[in-house]
């Protein structure tokens, strides 16, 4: 770089890699010694967790596991239930070498069928989609200002968003909750369901707040009736607090809640005599914050003394960051099996969020409707049904990236005329992350042995300025720093409203 010139950092947003992948999962599930044999089986399940990912300069590593439940009905009636966990390895190739890269990936879309093939043995066949970015956070040094009259610099005052700080915290949760005054007590927890929601993440007064919620789905038998199956659903609420934390104002939290599987409640809920459950479970945050920052970042460069060479980057910045929300419906009817007699319980959850490129973008919701019904012998049985919703974001475009998150309200399932009848409320909230290409100066290099010859004999030149010119271009192109052209001229504005006579000094 040349001597004189000063730079300043920027980063890049743009991702070097966005992943969609349908990854399939193919088991079987062997009962173990001391489980009863499968008379019929009531419901096979799936989630999947990412639980690391690696990037080298070359290529990106994600693992995680799926967890399948299995729920089954032994003889004599009684329901058991049994977990397995599939691990799963994935790796991609990135077109480029990376600097320092940071990866997000999630799993989600689980979906699964089984086939029995005998009383201590299941297939199960399934795909869930895993989605993620890499970006890379290699920075440009971007030239911000000249301290020599040999280098002239145009700046543009541009915004952009830099990585500040971090938080990754484990939260632990405890709580005591007992089933709904219109429910049984509980005898054995089958399968039970929690999606951390963030509502607010705030900061004031040295301390960032976060709020949110916990949604769980409980499915269980009742005490003193092993034949039978039970569900409630609970809302449990979710705090924490961070003190001695240093911020200005308009920067931005972006906050991920992540249920951590190894310590699900369904697996460590323990059953207490006066009938209450308690519930113990960990969840990740994730905080990412980052600084908003305005500079004056050089544009474009000329020397009015020698040959240059010029060199400039594209980095994609921040223009905005507009907040969107709507509630939309998911509803729909479906023919229901003649199986079914009676509906027990419906349970709606977030099954997949996806940002659709049209001719404006959309944010589609699919929301899992999960049914647990009894058939004509009075047995229970379990089934699925995904359902989409969407939102029309008007003030998104092609190239913007949209961070969207649901919350599901008022799930309803009713059976009538041999028909299922599906609704339930979505409440979207997100945020559009507006960008553009900016051209910016990364670097002039002088050649000090080409020295520019005049190439006229005068003092001065007397130029016919109209509405299409600026002191910019006028003085990039006679060789004259435009702050001597206005101070010269006497003018207010770089710009002109119609023809002006202007004094050029070489």
């Amino acid at each position: 770089m040349t001597k004189g010139l000063s730079s300043v950092p920027l980063t890049d947003l743009k991702p070097a890699l966005s992943i969609k992948d349908r990854v399939n999962i193919e088991q079987q599930l062997l009962l173990p010694d001391y489980c009863p044999d499968i008379c019929r089986v009531i419901f096979v399940d799936c989630r999947t967790a990412v639980t690391g990912v690696s990037c080298s300069q070359n290529e990106v590593s994600v693992s995680g596991l799926s967890f399948l439940n299995l729920c089954y009905e032994a003889e004599g009636c009684f329901i058991k239930k049994t977990e397995y966990s599939v691990p799963f390895r994935k790796v991609y190739q990135l077109k480029e070498s990376l600097a320092e890269p940071i990866c997000r990936f999630k799993a989600c879309s689980c979906s699964v069928s089984f086939k029995l093939i005998s009383r201590r043995r299941l297939d199960v066949r399934g795909s869930f989609c895993l989605e993620g970015n890499v970006f890379d956070i290699k920075e440009l040094n971007v030239l911000e200002k000249s301290d020599t009259l040999d280098i002239i610099l145009k700046q543009e005052k541009l915004s952009y968003l830099s990585p500040y700080d971090s938080i990754n915290e484990i939260l632990s949760l405890t709580e005591e909750l007992l089933p709904p005054q219109n429910k049984p007590f509980a005898e054995e927890i089958l399968q039970a369901e929690i999606k951390p929601v963030c509502e607010s993440c705030r900061y004031s007064d040295k301390s960032l707040k976060l709020k949110g919620s916990i949604l769980l789905h409980t499915l269980y038998t009742p005490k003193d009736m092993p034949d039978t199956i039970e569900s409630f659903d609970t809302i449990l609420p979710l705090e924490k607090e961070w003190e001695n934390i240093n911020l200005d104002e308009g920067f931005l939290i972006d906050a991920t809640l992540t249920p951590l599987t190894i310590s699900l409640s369904k697996s460590e809920d323990v059953i207490k005599e006066d009938g209450k459950l308690l519930f113990e479970g960990e969840i990740s945050c994730l905080l990412s914050i980052f600084a908003p920052f305005e500079k004056n970042i050089a544009a474009d460069g000329f020397s009015p003394s020698f040959q240059y060479e010029k060199k400039t980057e594209s980095p994609r910045v921040l223009k905005s960051i507009l907040p969107f929300s709507s509630k939309e419906k998911a509803e729909g009817e479906i023919p229901a099996s003649g199986d079914i007699r009676e509906i027990q319980s419906c349970f709606a959850a977030v099954k997949n969020i996806s940002i659709i490129d049209e001719e404006a973008k959309k944010c589609f919701c699919d929301v899992e409707f999960m049914m647990l019904y009894k058939n004509a012998d009075g047995k229970y049985g379990s089934f699925s049904h995904i359902l989409r919703c969407s939102s029309l974001l008007q003030q998104a475009e092609k190239s913007d990236f949209v961070k969207a998150d649901a919350i599901i309200e008022a799930p309803f399932a009713s059976l009538s005329n041999g028909k299922l009848k599906l609704c339930c409320d979505v409440n979207l909230n997100g945020l559009i992350f507006k960008g553009e290409n900016k051209c910016m100066l990364t670097d002039v290099e002088l050649d000090e042995e080409k020295k520019i010859q005049k190439t006229s004999d005068f003092s001065m030149v007397i130029f016919y300025a109209d509405e299409n010119d600026d002191l910019w271009s006028i003085g990039k192109k006679y060789k004259v720093d435009p702050v001597k052209l206005k101070e010269e001229n006497a003018l207010e504005e770089d710009t002109f409203k119609e023809r002006t006579p202007l004094i050029i000094p070489l």
